[in-house]
């Protein structure tokens, strides 16, 4: 019962797999995490496959917003780059700091889905709020040492 709290509805490799026309779709509003999802972990930079999958993403009008845990501005710059909103230190996988900022921005969606490396921060606080989640492959495995334990525990998990 546990297990299938955590699932994710889907796990791919990387975010440029997802068929962008099908993703806008089936849903308002877009969450993506920033790091190991669209950067490695510390950098702002975009391998050239995802930036192509982002500007494209941006084209489409749908609302897309750049989630980090971390307090540096890394959500901002990447966000402010395709015109998508950010939330910085969001306290994933607790819910206040994210509500907050979609009251903030006025935000209300139908269908959401959350796009991110980890089952215990992004996936699990998808589920939580009732969105499709896709957990993705981390681009990097030089993680903090909590974050190492916490995904030897995803694999038994997803497994």
């Amino acid at each position: 019962m546990l297990k299938a709290y955590f699932k994710p509805d889907r796990v791919i490799k990387r975010i440029n797999e997802i068929d962008l026309v099908d993703l806008v779709k089936r849903f308002d509003l877009i969450v993506l995490d920033v790091d190991n999802t669209l950067a490695i972990k510390g950098t702002i930079q975009i391998d050239m496959e995802t930036d192509r999958w982002l500007k494209t993403l941006s084209d489409l009008g749908v609302h897309v917003l750049i989630c980090s845990n971390n307090p540096t501005r890394a959500a901002k710059v990447i966000a402010d780059s395709y015109r998508f909103d950010w939330l910085n230190l969001a306290l994933k996988p607790f819910k206040f700091r994210f509500q907050t900022k979609l009251k903030q921005m006025g935000l209300q969606y139908e269908r959401g889905v959350w796009l991110g490396d980890q089952l215990f921060t992004d996936i699990w606080l998808g589920k939580r709020l009732g969105f499709h989640t896709i957990l993705i492959e981390p681009l990097s495995t030089n993680d903090y040492l909590s974050t190492r334990i916490l995904r030897y525990i995803e694999k038994k998990v997803i497994n």
